[in-house]
């Protein structure tokens, strides 16, 4: 459902509560066009008032697909001046809608720079690194440490992981 659709629906919300009796043929044609699931059927039923009913399909509608709005006004035959109310505010809603302005593309205006941030071994103390930096550091490839695992910490642990292969 598109956002004006939603938009008409959420300002005539009380109306609708008080106005449309969704137990009859309103629900049972949602169904049938697929719009509502079973699931959804047995949980607005559930509902012990009739402006729960048509509260909770409100909340429902919206999320059922861009055919649900027409699909709901279609399913208002036994509420003509509903439809006609809901027609007109979609009409009026669309006669609001801005001109669309034509878009250059979807990247900002300024261009922008992405970094890459390479893995380079740190200048630390030795007695403060690891086995990992140790073999990293001094080059050495192959065994990393007793159990010959590649941790998927550093990227130059991954590297010497690489080169056991």
């Amino acid at each position: 459902m598109d956002a004006r659709d939603k938009q008409v629906l959420r300002s005539l919300r009380l109306e609708l509560g008080a106005e449309v009796l969704v137990e009859g043929l309103v629900l049972q044609y949602l169904y049938q066009e697929g719009i509502l699931t079973e699931n959804h059927i047995q949980e607005i039923k559930a509902q012990t008032t009739g402006l729960r009913k048509t509260m909770l399909l409100l909340d429902i509608l919206p999320s059922r697909g861009p055919k649900a709005f027409d699909t709901f006004l279609d399913s208002l035959q036994e509420f003509p001046w509903v439809r006609e109310k809901l027609e007109k505010a979609r009409e009026e809603a669309t006669a609001e809608l801005p001109t669309a302005q034509p878009r250059k593309d979807h990247l900002p205006e300024k261009p922008f720079i992405i970094r890459l941030i390479t893995a380079a071994p740190r200048e630390a103390a030795p007695e403060s690194l690891s086995p990992v930096a140790e073999t990293a550091q001094s080059g050495q490839k192959g065994r990393l440490d007793q159990s010959n695992s590649c941790p998927s910490a550093p990227v130059a642990a991954t590297e010497a992981c690489l080169d056991q292969s």
